[in-house]
């Protein structure tokens, strides 16, 4: 289970607002970074600290059952997401081999668009849900126990 640093629940807040944009929720890293990060390395292009924030979100977002957040980041000069995405997609089981890239990335857009602008952020769910699967993983160790046993 993944746990977001207060930072990254910022982050996480932030792109859900931008996400509830249904004209444009697109923004680039450097709008992002500008926008949630006081302290960030302005001699750094490739914004990692940012990007390593995004993987977690989407990671989180993705465990919890939701479309993948870092979607709606893109670069500035050509307004689509980076490789990081497409990669993180398929380590997720979200994109699969054969699908093309963009197709995926636009739908995906669609999709969280279209669940931020008719869900909550409700952190009382997410915690049920946390809770829930931390009880799961303790009974699959204990049948675990018991086979070997």
């Amino acid at each position: 289970m993944i746990t977001l640093s207060g930072a990254e629940k910022d982050l996480r807040a932030y792109l859900i607002d931008q996400a509830r944009d249904d004209t444009d929720c697109l923004r680039s890293y450097g709008q992002i970074a500008e926008a949630t990060d006081a302290k960030r390395n302005l001699d750094d292009p490739h914004h990692s600290r940012l990007k390593k924030r995004l993987f977690r979100i989407s990671s989180y977002e993705v465990e919890h059952g939701r479309p993948m957040l870092s979607a709606i980041v893109v670069h500035s000069g050509d307004y689509r997401p980076g490789d990081g995405l497409y990669e993180l997609a398929r380590q997720l089981n979200r994109l699969k081999g054969e699908e093309d890239n963009l197709v995926w990335w636009n739908a995906e857009v669609e999709r969280i668009t279209r669940y931020w602008v008719t869900h909550s952020d409700d952190a009382t769910k997410d915690a049920q849900f946390d809770a829930v699967m931390a009880e799961l993983a303790t009974v699959q160790q204990m049948i675990r126990t018991l086979w070997r046993g």
